[in-house]
């Protein structure tokens, strides 16, 4: 059985539905034609009673036969269950070693943020006023109370999603 390819080249429309005319070449093999053909390309949707085939071109006396409808449905191909599998424990194993990271990094930072400022015990014999501290140290603490203290944010909360 030899299989072609059809084409949409026009379409009707009417009241209760429309004519779609599709057109389909059937090659000869030294000037022999197939007893059958099968023509690729119709819809799924195709009523049954409403296939009509004709000849347009040909040897005198070419004509159509039988109009069968058969519905040739390919699926894909399946998966390697096994393979899929273990990818998915794989991605389940680093979702929990990320989660077990992100709970250790959020209490080191909490941790952090309950810490407070503290001068060094004085000597008693230096005076008790309060030692300057260098701009540097003031500038990066005050940085990093402002930047690094901060909660990161969720990556789905970044992209649209609701933080849970």
């Amino acid at each position: 059985m030899v299989v072609v390819p059809s084409t949409l080249d026009a379409v009707t429309v009417h009241a209760e539905g429309a004519l779609c005319t599709r057109l389909a070449s059937v090659p000869s093999d030294n000037g022999r034609l197939p007893r059958q053909v099968r023509i690729e390309g119709l819809p799924l949707g195709l009523r049954t009673g409403s296939l009509r085939a004709a000849v347009l071109k040909g040897p005198h006396g070419l004509q159509v036969r039988d109009i069968r409808p058969a519905y040739d449905v390919r699926l894909p191909p399946e998966t390697d269950v096994p393979a899929a599998q273990r990818a998915l424990e794989e991605a389940q194993e680093k979702l929990t070693v990320i989660s077990s990271e992100l709970v250790r990094v959020r209490q080191d930072v909490a941790t952090l943020q309950k810490l407070k400022p503290s001068f060094p015990p004085r000597k008693k014999d230096e005076p008790h006023e309060p030692r300057e501290s260098s701009l540097t140290a003031i500038l990066s603490l005050a940085g990093f109370v402002e930047h690094g203290a901060r909660r990161p944010e969720r990556p789905a909360a970044r992209a649209g999603a609701p933080a849970a």
